[in-house]
């Protein structure tokens, strides 16, 4: 069945990311370097479901900066800032704009995105190549199935896979924070009975006095 064909792929991908704990805890030492010396943690996806999981859908660090404008440009950075790129694509027009403004003003750019779409590396410039740092999401743009008789495959997983690395990453931000003897803000679920007047309250305001 095309389905069970499907998780048997996801899940072993979801176990590979295991391989990529040295580059994510590379990741989590640059935001927090960058947080506690007057920087913020910008997250740019032009597709918004990024900035919404690292955001708000869920209980999780206060630490993410939503980095789309209304017109899904990057929002003004510093050199103190590091800024964190999720794309499903290895590159658009859009998100190596971000990518382009952030180089610019001299931030540490991570990219979470395929490198390949159709099996194919595209020409050109690609996030994975410009950023200072790529972690791959070990997927293919298109998709990982290929029906019997059908000329193009189905079923990306890289939607998926981005976010269980940026969950992957937000826990191991938290857990080298805990090594410093830093605690972080985490956000309480909007659907937790208190949990918006405890964001508000607390979270909200130790971010607002320490910057993380």
């Amino acid at each position: 069945m095309l389905e069970e064909q499907f998780f048997r792929i996801l899940f072993h991908r979801m176990k590979s990311i295991e391989d990529l704990e040295p580059l994510i805890n590379m990741a989590a030492d640059m935001v927090i370097a960058s947080v506690t010396t007057g920087g913020r943690f910008v997250v740019y996806d032009e597709t918004g479901q990024m900035n919404g999981e690292s955001s708000y859908r869920c209980s999780g660090l206060r630490l993410p900066v939503n980095g789309e404008t209304g017109d899904k440009e990057l929002i003004d950075v510093t050199a103190k800032d590091v800024v964190i790129i999720y794309s499903l694509l290895p590159v658009t027009e859009k998100s190596l704009a971000a990518l382009d403004k952030a180089k610019v003003a001299g931030c540490y750019i991570i990219a979470v995105c395929p490198k390949t779409r159709g099996e194919k590396v595209p020409p050109g410039r690609s996030l994975a190549d410009c950023a200072d740092l790529h972690i791959d999401d070990l997927s293919d743009a298109e998709g990982v199935i290929r029906p019997k008789g059908w000329k193009n495959t189905i079923a990306s997983t890289t939607a998926i896979m981005n976010d269980v690395i940026l969950w992957y990453l937000h826990g191991t931000i938290i857990d080298r924070m805990l090594m410093r003897d830093m605690i972080p803000g985490v956000l309480r679920g909007g659907h937790i009975k208190g949990g918006s007047n405890w964001n508000r309250a607390v979270v909200d305001s130790l971010y607002r006095l320490r910057g993380w």
